[in-house]
């Protein structure tokens, strides 16, 4: 069976970072299209749309909280300045 573990922490961290930069970008994008579908462009939406737009404004905004932390964690272990 294949291993897919790292051996070098930084490189490990590295990664991490870039993976959570890149979950950040698209789960923010899902936010902001979420929340136009939701409340300016609501007319143009079934109500079904809207339910499930309503609903992907929470799961996109926890996603995005939970990809936040990852990268202050690769941040810190590599000791790089957290922000």
């Amino acid at each position: 069976m294949a291993s897919f573990e790292v051996s070098n922490p930084v490189t490990r961290y590295s990664r991490l970072f870039n993976i959570a930069n890149s979950i950040l970008a698209i789960s923010l994008g899902l936010l902001l299209l979420s929340i136009a579908i939701s409340y300016p462009l609501s007319d143009l939406f079934s109500l079904g749309q809207q339910i499930v737009s309503h609903i992907l404004i929470i799961i996109s905004a926890s996603v995005l909280k939970v990809a936040y932390v990852c990268r202050c964690i690769a941040q810190y272990e590599q000791h790089k300045a957290v922000y």
